[in-house]
């Protein structure tokens, strides 16, 4: 039944987040889901460039820094003062 329990969880978190993702307007293709698992290629605990995201993630900018605060907001990462770069927490 525990499983059940986390499975539920985890699918009712990602709609959470894909919906804040739509209301805060970001245009991309890749779900939230892609876009955090695609922080996994880089270093643990380690500070990244905003503009590293952006090609990462293939997003101008402004998309890029609302998924940075929406990881930020969520307790996903942490933002580095003057929200410039982000670490990714485990």
């Amino acid at each position: 039944m525990g499983g059940t329990s986390l499975n539920t969880s985890i699918v009712l978190s990602l709609e959470f987040l894909e919906d804040e993702l739509l209301r805060r307007k970001v245009k991309t293709e890749r779900s939230v889901c892609d876009l955090y698992t695609s922080l996994c290629v880089l270093e643990h605990q380690a500070w990244v460039p905003v503009s590293v995201l952006r090609r990462l993630w293939q997003l101008d900018e402004d998309e890029a820094m609302d998924v940075v605060h929406l990881f930020s907001d969520m307790s996903l990462a942490s933002v580095r003062l003057g929200g410039e770069s982000l670490e990714k927490l485990e």
